[in-house]
């Protein structure tokens, strides 16, 4: 053998061995490669090969075999797999013959109880088949899911969506005072609900209910009572000081909101006279501490009622403001003098 003829065969010999030695990665990149660019025979043999069986599914799926679909999902054997299943059955896509009963019972039995995301087909059928009290029940199931896939915070969005179509005002009370709750280790999802819920039920409780929420739920964290009785201050003024009066709860709500709200709170009440009695000076010395206190709606307020005060006035006030919420009684003469 001469040494051409050798260094060649040696050439011959490492491509081979790299071709049965690393296989996988290579047979992977062409497998979706060939499935993205829609060339489903190709990718069919070569993700057989990988045993990329998802791939093989959401090829035969294109190619609307449903036979093999559903035999390739199957054998991948998670939640989402049995899930395309039953959606694909219950709809009568990707070139299966629609199945209601057998998409259903895949759906319910098999597959929502972990990803319950899915939910929201089985709401979608029991919608259009008119029985809302079933679809009520998948909507609302499918907004308890946990994933952290986009797909899956899509699904209960829609979901969201067409529950709050067929709920009546009570029914998207009890959801919301139920979701304005978050969890430790909340996902995105439920962040977003809670958020959602937090502003909607300013439009759905009544001042009582409200205040009643804020004092008494057990579940909301002092952090989302902060905010709750801010966006209540903020939005019900008059009839929350009211109503905190007749309750005698003034205090009691004061305490729980965020600091900077606190002072913004008391303020208002001087200002307007409602809770405590009129004192301009007193309103500008506790718009001073919210706004120190990172209130940015405090700066405006303070200038709203700066004309209402003597240099004095204003010069006292804000040597008050340098000593907390309750000035000693010699800091307040230190102020004066």
């Amino acid at each position: 053998m001469n040494t051409f003829s050798f260094h060649l065969s040696v050439k011959f010999f490492i491509i081979i061995l790299i071709y049965f030695i690393t296989p996988s990665s290579v047979l992977a990149a062409k497998c979706r490669e060939a499935y993205d660019n829609a060339r489903y025979e190709i990718a069919i043999n070569l993700c057989l090969k990988e045993k990329d069986y998802d791939a093989v599914a959401r090829s035969y799926g294109a190619l609307k075999d449903c036979g093999n679909l559903q035999k390739y999902y199957r054998l991948v054997g998670k939640p989402y797999a049995l899930g395309n299943i039953g959606i694909n059955l219950l709809g009568g896509y990707r070139g299966c013959e629609k199945d209601t009963f057998t998409g259903v019972r895949i759906l319910e039995e098999d597959v929502i109880e972990s990803r319950k995301a899915y939910a929201h087909f089985l709401g979608e059928h029991y919608l259009q088949d008119g029985q809302l009290a079933r679809a009520k029940k998948y909507f609302r199931l499918a907004l308890d899911q946990t994933q952290i896939m986009e797909w899956d915070r899509d699904r209960a969005r829609d979901a969201l969506n067409e529950l709050l179509k067929l709920y009546d005002a009570d029914e998207k009370k009890i959801l919301y005072l139920e979701k304005i709750h978050i969890p430790q280790n909340a996902t995105d999802w439920e962040d977003e609900l809670a958020s959602k819920s937090l502003i909607d039920l300013q439009e759905i409780l009544n001042t009582t209910e409200k205040i009643d929420f804020v004092l008494s739920n057990r579940r909301a964290t002092s952090e989302l009572k902060c905010k709750f009785g801010r966006r209540l201050y903020q939005n019900d003024f008059r009839e929350l000081i009211m109503k905190l009066n007749q309750q005698n709860n003034t205090n009691a709500f004061v305490k729980l909101l965020c600091k900077g709200d606190k002072e913004f709170f008391l303020a208002k009440t001087y200002e307007n006279g409602l809770g405590n009695v009129e004192d301009f000076q007193e309103a500008y010395r506790l718009y001073l501490l919210a706004g120190a206190n990172g209130n940015l709606a405090a700066k405006d307020a303070r200038d709203r009622i700066r004309d209402k005060l003597s240099q004095e006035q204003i010069k006292f006030a804000s040597c008050l403001a340098n000593f907390g919420m309750e000035p000693s009684y010699l800091n307040k003469l230190r102020c004066k003098f």
